[in-house]
């Protein structure tokens, strides 16, 4: 909580051709593909992609249930909205996250960026 990764920052991903068997399929875990599409999910709620400075990391507790942390930041850093969640691992969780994080001053900080943007 102290330092939020990037949206899906360490999960390796491997693709084949379409119609070949997964050569890495035993690798696949299933806890990984649902925190980095959770993580996904929120940046695209926002309205981001990878260039915007913000941090998610969803994760299993050991209840078994998921914690969902994310934060939005200024291009500059000296504005920040933080929030976090606990719930199910599903695109719905983020959305219910990006809404809190933009009430939160969120979406400030989006229309902050946006106009400091460099194209």
């Amino acid at each position: 909580s102290v330092f939020l990764p990037a949206p899906g920052q360490g999960a390796l991903m491997a693709v084949c051709r379409e119609g070949e068997d997964p050569p890495f399929s035993f690798l696949s875990d299933p806890s990984t593909s649902s925190a980095v599409r959770m993580e996904r999910a929120l940046v695209e709620r926002l309205g981001a992609d990878c260039n915007w400075p913000l941090g998610a990391w969803a994760r299993r507790a050991p209840s078994g249930a998921w914690i969902f942390d994310a934060a939005i930041f200024s291009v500059e850093g000296k504005l920040r909205a933080c929030e976090s969640m606990e719930g199910g691992a599903d695109v719905e969780s983020a959305g219910k996250l990006a809404a809190k994080l933009l009430e939160k001053g969120g979406k400030k900080i989006l229309e902050w960026n946006r106009e400091r943007q460099t194209p």
